[in-house]
């Protein structure tokens, strides 16, 4: 610095939360800022294999937080992963590796998933609203309730019959009488047809 010039080679963070909803022009991503004063661009690397060793796909540069892949072809299993360059040109580490891979619905008029999944919330930690994603690959009665520790049922989410498709809903941290429920952790489970699943959430305030 005292000469007119530094060295830069501390790496970016990685950027946190990165996730993947589906809509109509393709797979979206989101993920979370990096905190570094330096950064100057995200990319975004797609591949044929989680490993990442083919060149078959190009990779995708974005200052934004989210990013649609409109290139992405229905029926194909694809890897993602996320990392952060600074302005010296510092890469930092990748993010988790999200695989896609999505058909035709029935109709052939829009996405469905492969196998059903129950998907970790986000934001987690939160307050006061998260997200809660799930997919379902065919039509299906759906329950989604949220319980405390002590397995009480503190909030019914979903109770209807859905199509296919990936879905999502909404938590604003009340319970079914429209009260505000007391920070911690809870767990949320999903039933649809024979399929069955449980995570856990936390709530801060």
């Amino acid at each position: 610095p005292g000469n007119g010039y530094s060295v830069d080679n501390i790496a970016p963070a990685v950027p946190a939360g990165f996730m993947m909803v589906i809509n109509e022009e393709g797979p979206e991503f989101m993920w979370e800022s990096v905190p570094d004063e330096d950064f100057q661009y995200y990319e975004i690397d797609k591949a044929a294999d989680s490993l990442f060793m083919t060149d078959q796909y190009s990779s995708f540069t974005t200052i934004e937080l989210s990013l649609v892949d409109t290139q992405y072809e229905i029926g194909q299993t694809v890897y993602y992963r996320i990392s952060a360059i600074d302005h010296a040109g510092n890469r930092g580490e990748y993010s988790q590796t999200l695989e896609v891979t999505t058909s035709l619905n029935v109709n052939g008029t829009g996405l469905v998933p492969e196998i059903y999944a129950l998907h970790q919330n986000y934001p987690n930690p939160f307050n006061p609203t998260t997200q809660i994603r799930y997919d379902l690959p065919e039509n299906s009665f759906v329950s989604i309730a949220i319980y405390d520790v002590m397995g009480r049922k503190i909030k019914s989410l979903v109770n209807i019959n859905q199509n296919a498709g990936y879905r999502s809903i909404h938590w604003n941290a009340t319970n079914d009488l429209g009260q505000p429920v007391s920070a911690g952790m809870y767990i949320y489970t999903i039933q649809a047809g024979q399929f069955r699943q449980t995570r856990k959430m936390v709530l801060l305030k």
